[in-house]
């Protein structure tokens, strides 16, 4: 199991929160062991967000210490199902982190997506064209959509939740500070910008 599937949404309600589209990253929710053990305090903190009458996108930066915070939490409540000892549930904390870790953050620049859209077609791959930007180097790499197969579709058909990670091609330095633009092939001349600006501490 991925935690891509279950860091996305619940397919009940948002998960991610709504937050404005540029902001500040500090370097704490970035590098090295997580200081905050809430979840929802990095969803807030790396989360961007766009919204308009016919699509909401809201993006969460995916960072290691995110990915531990969230290992941790899947292997308690997995482990509270099944009944697991101590020792086993860290043990599946530390194997999701690290095979999360290679997926996400080692080689790559990942970002959850949740997507909201009066359009069916807003939940295919092909649907999105993207690149992420490093502000400092001026770096821009191309983004690849994944969304998944599952999706809720409400009042009557007319309004869709999509769930999906989108990646950078090759791995970005969020230090550098970073723009992600956006653009729905579904829609004519529209263009998304999304940004996280680090700030050192």
């Amino acid at each position: 199991m991925s935690l891509t599937s279950c860091m996305s949404g619940s397919f009940t309600e948002s998960t991610l929160p709504q937050t404005g589209s540029t902001g500040f990253v500090n370097a704490s929710f970035i590098d090295g062991e997580p200081k905050e053990k809430n979840q929802n305090s990095y969803k807030r903190h790396l989360t961007r967000g766009y919204y308009s009458s016919t699509d909401t996108v809201r993006v969460l930066l995916i960072t290691s210490p995110y990915l531990k915070v969230v290992s941790e939490a899947w292997a308690k409540d997995d482990g509270k199902k099944n009944q697991s000892t101590p020792e086993q549930i860290e043990q599946a904390a530390q194997y999701m982190f690290q095979k999360n870790s290679q997926e996400l953050v080692s080689k790559k620049t990942c970002f959850d997506i949740e997507l909201n859209s009066d359009s069916v077609q807003s939940g295919n791959d092909s649907a999105w064209a993207g690149t992420v930007k490093e502000v400092k180097t001026q770096k821009e790499v191309s983004l690849s959509f994944s969304f998944s197969n599952q999706y809720i579709q409400r009042d009557r058909g007319g309004w869709f939740q999509f769930t999906g990670v989108a990646c950078a091609e090759e791995r970005l330095d969020p230090k550098n500070s970073l723009i992600m633009t956006l653009k729905p092939n579904y829609r004519e001349n529209r263009t998304i910008r999304l940004s996280w600006t680090y700030k050192a501490q």
